[in-house]
């Protein structure tokens, strides 16, 4: 999971933030759509790297979610 619990509430803001900021900006169905930008994603990627990389390690916990945004994001 994260190296912290503060880590893992840092990592739960900026997911949330993710979050809102699509459905602010392209409507209350954008994040279940996955309707988010390649730059979008990565801004987020590098946020939760900037904060905890080796919760971001294959396998882990929040890879495997990021992967699954991936899977899910509208082409």
């Amino acid at each position: 999971m994260n190296a912290s619990v503060s880590s893992l509430a840092q990592f739960l803001l900026m997911y949330r933030d993710f979050v809102l900021t699509l459905l602010k900006s392209k409507g209350d169905d954008a994040f279940l759509d996955g309707d988010f930008t390649q730059e979008e994603f990565d801004s987020l990627r590098s946020k939760l790297e900037d904060t905890d990389p080796i919760a971001l390690k294959q396998g882990h916990f929040w890879e495997m979610e990021l992967r699954t945004l991936m899977s899910n994001r509208r082409t």
